[in-house]
């Protein structure tokens, strides 16, 4: 076979003789680099591939606010502190937000009333408990009557006393345990009705329950507060913060405006950030 038979189409191509079997190998080596390289610049072009990135030209000029409004700020894990009792506001921390820690006092209510409640309390709750005692000791005197009576009777053969003035000091006996336990209940009462005055009275006392951050107080000294009011809102952490806008069906409509042409002037990131 000739040298002229052994010339590769690339050869042909370039006009070129081969110098050896290693030229022609690399001819071809390039030739497969070139048609991957032109593969792959053809798929990029074709499929593309999205950026979180755009530019627009710097500007100097004065910003103009395109939307504002008023909202809320909340972090995460929020707690609203509610007044327990109703009451004037006596006295509440100087914060107004930053750091507070469980058990905190952040305010003070009046609890005259509650305070002139539990006094109350306490006298009823003494009075059920000498009922109770005096109902004991009625108790022990109509069992010890009884007694006598069921005594004599045997001793006697039954003869005396009769047999109604028997009966009459077990119906005694009987009434006067009934009345033990009625005593008993009345001072049950009395203590569970105590206890729950004495909470209202140390609910009277603000205590932050949990240790966050403050970010919102509602009232002020001197002002009245209802039961269930909410005083305070603390967050247990700060991370998300979102923002609460309340707006009206115009307002959004003005806002969403206000975006579009924002969206207009410098080119969005992605389709989904522009407004709907």
């Amino acid at each position: 076979m000739s040298k002229q038979d052994r010339h590769s189409p690339l050869d042909a191509l370039l006009d070129a003789a081969p110098r050896g079997a290693m030229r022609h190998w690399l001819s071809l080596l390039v030739l497969a680099l070139a048609a991957l390289g032109t593969l792959a610049f053809f798929v990029r072009f074709v499929t593309g591939e999205d950026s979180p990135y755009y530019s627009a030209p710097v500007e100097m000029g004065n910003l103009v606010p395109r939307v504002s409004e008023r909202g809320q700020v909340r972090g995460s894990g929020e707690v609203t502190v509610t007044a327990a009792i109703r009451g004037r506001v006596t006295w509440i921390t100087g914060k107004s937000d930053g750091k507070v820690e469980k058990g905190e006092v952040l305010a003070m209510l009046d609890a005259s009333q509650v305070a002139s409640a539990v006094a109350i309390g306490r006298s009823r709750l003494l009075v059920a408990q000498s009922s109770l005692e005096a109902a004991k000791i009625s108790t022990l005197d109509a069992s010890a009557r009884l007694a006598r009576f069921e005594s004599v009777w045997k001793r006697s053969g039954g003869r005396a006393p009769s047999l109604n003035e028997i009966e009459g000091a077990r119906v005694e006996a009987r009434r006067t345990e009934l009345g033990v336990e009625t005593a008993r209940a009345e001072v049950k009462a009395a203590k569970l009705q105590l206890k729950d005055q004495q909470t209202q009275l140390a609910s009277a006392e603000v205590r932050a329950p949990i240790t966050g951050t403050l970010v919102m107080r509602e009232v002020q000294a001197g002002q009245t507060v209802t039961e269930n009011q909410p005083l305070f809102t603390i967050a247990a952490g700060l991370a998300p913060l979102t923002i609460e806008v309340p707006l009206t069906p115009g307002q959004a409509r003005r806002s969403r405006r206000a975006l579009w042409h924002r969206c207009a002037s410098i080119p969005c990131p992605t389709p989904r950030n522009r407004p709907r």
